[in-house]
């Protein structure tokens, strides 16, 4: 099967712009994350920020002020050379455990 990709060609290409918005992910306690849900009114109205800013997409932050998700996409950083991705309160979906078990071996 293809690869899939919210953002287009050019996007993939240069990468995206994004903002972080002040939108709060909804706790994990009010919804579980790690169940597919189509509940993407937090994520909509941090779309609507960023646009907001000239931005193509956003982060949204949970209650501590932390990157909880983005969406339509998994979020890595890479720090100390090490591939980091936030195990709590994101939903452990194929490619994010692709993308895990990949880098890990």
């Amino acid at each position: 099967m293809p690869f899939g990709s919210v953002a287009n060609k050019e996007q993939l290409e240069r990468g995206l712009h994004v903002a972080i918005s002040n939108t709060v992910r909804i706790p994990p306690k009010s919804i579980d994350p790690s169940i597919k849900n189509y509940h993407w009114l937090d994520l909509v109205k941090g779309l609507f920020d960023a646009y907001d800013h000239w931005a193509e997409t956003a982060l949204i932050v949970d209650i501590n002020d932390n990157i909880a998700e983005w969406p339509g996409f998994n979020v890595f950083a890479v720090k100390d050379g090490r591939l980091k991705s936030r195990a709590y309160g994101v939903l452990a979906g194929t490619t994010r455990q692709t993308v895990l078990i990949y880098v890990a071996n």
